[in-house]
């Protein structure tokens, strides 16, 4: 597919859903780069709240699951809370990492953002 070819096919899908909500496609184009930057504003803010709840979660397994002087080792409950948090921190940066390029892309490009939305909507990827 060509660039003239991608340009009117965009334009043709903007057109319908315009004359759908009784608009132009140069205002739901606005639209959707606006979308982008409160998507990227949204994700920006899961990914700060994960990272401190992972700091904070963090610093309470460490306080919890201690090494007992007398015997050098961890009890068997504090090694269950030590892994079963490890593996649920793991989950959660994960998730981070996941938004954090989409993340990037709708703040520094909000453009080519929407422009995967509209491709998301023609079941493109």
């Amino acid at each position: 597919m060509n660039e003239i070819d991608v340009v009117s096919t965009v334009d043709s899908v903007l057109g319908i859903l315009a004359e759908r909500f009784g608009s132009t496609v140069e205002h739901l184009w606005s639209l959707m780069i606006r979308q982008a930057y409160i998507e990227g504003i949204t994700m920006l803010l899961f990914i700060v709240a994960l990272t401190f709840v992972t700091f904070r979660a963090f610093k309470w397994f460490t306080t919890v699951a201690t090494v007992h002087p007398d015997t050098h080792s961890m009890t068997e409950s504090d090694t269950g809370i030590t892994v079963v948090g490890g593996f649920c921190l793991w989950f959660l940066w994960l998730a981070a990492a996941i938004n954090f390029t989409s993340m990037l892309t709708a703040l520094i490009n909000p453009e080519f953002y929407a422009l995967k939305q509209v491709f998301s909507l023609l079941g493109g990827s």
